[in-house]
């Protein structure tokens, strides 16, 4: 009877989680990855998770906020985060899935700028940066270190016309955020990238430690391994990137 009672419970809980919506949280300003509020997130990342968890047979509700209230979020067990970096800081708080995309971080400087040809190079400099990102270990590292001085900004067009108004020095983020943004800015021309990767990272869906079932990622790393094979996942990156 026991036995019975516990297999009865296991396949309720699994029915539970197998067919509650799992919340997703973006970034409502960093396009062409992800942007818009509520229930209107778009971007790379939401149609890259879309396709993981359609993939997984899971339902899903995705949801557009302040990255830093994506995270806090995610960690506190609301939900899970898309497009995140996964950092050896970051494994303290978050179960991480398997790599669902890759992002190039490179500097962008005023034309006739110092070149910043690796992370040891901003040492001295202004740093500016979005609010609430990781670049990587190794920024986690110099920022820990008190090596680098970061001014943070709300996002990429905030950040760029910093530079141009002589706030921050150079500006770090991924190539096509900083690249979409000089565009709507009056003054872009002025703004360069030498085009040196500083960093090269996967991102991710994460979800807070004390809230993650093995169940679920499991089911997501299964779907994300599915079309991270058949090509699908990178695919659909692309295809955004070349829209923008």
């Amino acid at each position: 009877m026991r036995l019975l009672f516990s297999l009865m419970l296991l396949f309720h809980q699994a029915t539970v989680w197998a067919s509650a919506p799992i919340k997703v949280f973006f970034d409502n300003g960093s396009v062409p990855f992800m942007s818009g509020n509520g229930s209107d997130a778009k971007g790379i990342y939401p149609a890259i998770t879309s396709a993981i968890v359609n993939k997984a047979n899971l339902k899903s509700e995705f949801i557009g906020v302040p990255w830093k209230r994506a995270l806090q979020s995610a960690e506190q067990g609301e939900g899970w985060v898309g497009g995140i970096v996964k950092t050896e800081e970051r494994l303290k708080t978050y179960v991480f899935t398997d790599a669902i995309f890759s992002e190039d971080v490179v500097a962008f400087t005023l034309k006739g700028g110092k070149k910043i040809k690796s992370m040891a190079d901003l040492a001295g400099l202004r740093v500016g940066s979005n609010r609430g990102w990781s670049h990587g270990t190794e920024w986690d590292k110099l920022k820990s270190e008190g090596k680098i001085t970061i001014l943070e900004s709300e996002n990429a067009t905030t950040n760029l016309q910093r530079l141009l108004d002589g706030g921050i020095d150079v500006y770090i983020t991924v190539r096509e955020d900083g690249l979409y943004a000089a565009k709507s800015l009056k003054d872009g021309n002025k703004i360069v990238t030498e085009g040196s990767i500083l960093a090269k990272n996967t991102t991710h869906l994460a979800i807070g430690k004390a809230s993650a079932k093995k169940e679920v990622l499991a089911t997501l790393n299964s779907a994300i391994n599915a079309l991270t094979k058949s090509g699908e996942l990178a695919k659909t990156g692309q295809a955004f990137l070349k829209a923008q």
